[in-house]
């Protein structure tokens, strides 16, 4: 794994486990998270719940995270009987959905988290 994939792995990990919070512990990763409908649908309960365990994914392996990076996760949430599945984008800016050329410049990157649900597999 080279220096920068883990210098983007570490980002992607700080960020995610800052979402919701006041963003104290990282304030130069920018960033937004989207929830999806489905999930947005639910109880308070088990959106705090799903976030709680986004925020908290570290069982990354060779097939959800192939290049190191720790951009995606997929876990099995029992109480309604579906995956969560989140992944990481990278852009240049909050409104034009262009990718960013390099995720380990934060004054450069804007992560995208995204949740969604997902029939389990």
């Amino acid at each position: 794994m080279s220096t920068n994939t883990k210098a983007i792995a570490f980002l992607n990990d700080a960020y995610r486990a800052d979402i919701g919070s006041s963003r104290n512990s990282y304030p130069d990763i920018k960033g937004k998270c989207t929830i999806s409908t489905e999930i947005s649908s639910l109880s308070d309960i088990h959106v705090a719940e799903i976030i709680y365990r986004t925020q908290s994914f570290n069982g990354f392996d060779k097939y959800n995270d192939p290049n190191g990076e720790h951009k995606q996760g997929r876990f099995y949430y029992a109480a309604i009987a579906m995956d969560v599945v989140w992944e990481i984008h990278y852009y240049r800016d909050y409104f034009d959905k262009i990718p960013c050329e390099d995720p380990s410049d934060v004054s450069k990157t804007i992560r995208h988290l995204l949740i969604t649900l997902a029939p389990r597999t």
